[in-house]
């Protein structure tokens, strides 16, 4: 809507950044075929000492069903909480709540 509404302020296309700590077998395997459909996958090395590193998976709107898959097997796994969301690469209020599901409703 924005970019319809101001297109010249528009940056590009939304995305959806996952950002997750490192999974146990088997979430592993699965986690790794859905990063790797995804238009962005990096590893952020631990920059606290015990900390695990961090997966940065990233999203377009087009890859909303990998995106689902992904975060629904986070959600099973780790918890929502241990999960943080980007949304074009900014942390915005409500990502989870309301973000989320709107993203959700593009679903084929």
């Amino acid at each position: 809507m924005a970019a319809l509404l101001y297109p010249e302020h528009t940056a590009g296309p939304l995305t959806v950044t996952l950002v997750y700590p490192e999974l146990e077998q088997p979430a592993r395997i699965e986690a790794s075929d859905l990063e790797a459909a995804a238009a962005d996958h990096t590893v952020v090395d631990a920059v606290v000492p015990g900390e695990t590193a961090r997966h940065r998976t990233t999203f377009t709107l087009r890859q909303v069903e990998q995106l689902h898959q992904l975060y629904h097997l986070l959600e099973t796994t780790i918890g929502v909480d241990k999960v943080d969301i980007l949304l074009s690469g900014r942390r915005l209020p409500l990502a989870r709540e309301l973000w989320l599901p709107l993203v959700w409703t593009l679903r084929s």
